[in-house]
């Protein structure tokens, strides 16, 4: 009956399919945790047992999301369209919508309290790994990408950060995963780990 409490499977393409719950990482959205529910998003108050539906849809089913400590919140739908929306203590606001051109299956934000404090995230975009910077004085387009990687023989489903926000950890269909610098380092080669499922 988890489904109850923290949303509604569904499925896509013919397959049982879903999303990830998120614990949120910011400091103001302590103890809530983020489920979506077809194409809308629940925010669950651990500390006061409340919840609350964000009044923000996606375009279909949500199939991927990620929350920066900043309070940023990207959602990504089965269709690749995805919408940036900011949180607030009772709401949320759109700040961006954006089509992936390519199957988005896992996306993470960095910690953003590092290196300057510039906002990046990373998206398993197909057999490649897209990292974008967020930058929300931009109206026009917020999103700029930043590098793109390559290396996997199948589609990436599973990303994490190194703490400093330095590195990237990137796992694959092909049971394979490949570290990558988010900078270009002179003499640095992404490393490969074989064997490895994701």
């Amino acid at each position: 009956q988890l489904s109850k409490v923290c949303g509604t499977s569904y499925a896509s393409s013919g397959s049982k399919s879903g999303s990830n719950i998120l614990f949120s990482p910011s400091l103001t959205h302590n103890n809530q945790l983020f489920s979506p529910a077809g194409n809308r998003i629940h925010a669950f108050d651990l500390s006061n047992n409340g919840m609350r539906t964000l009044p923000i849809e996606c375009r279909s089913n949500v199939a991927c999301m990620a929350i920066s400590k900043k309070g940023l919140l990207l959602a990504i739908d089965v269709e690749n369209y995805a919408v940036l929306m900011q949180l607030h203590e009772s709401t949320a606001v759109e700040l961006h919508r954006f089509h992936f051109k390519r199957k988005v299956r896992c996306v993470e934000f960095n910690d953003a309290t590092t290196r300057g404090g510039a906002q990046y995230f990373a998206v398993g975009y197909g057999k490649l790994v897209q990292v974008w910077r967020v930058r929300i004085e931009e109206s026009v387009m917020p999103f700029e990408l930043h590098r793109t990687m390559s290396g996997f023989a199948a589609d990436v489903t599973s990303l994490q950060w190194s703490p400093d926000s330095t590195l990237i950890l990137a796992g694959a269909r092909d049971n394979t995963s490949r570290l990558y610098s988010l900078h270009r380092i002179e003499g640095f080669t992404p490393y490969s780990f074989a064997g490895h499922k994701a």
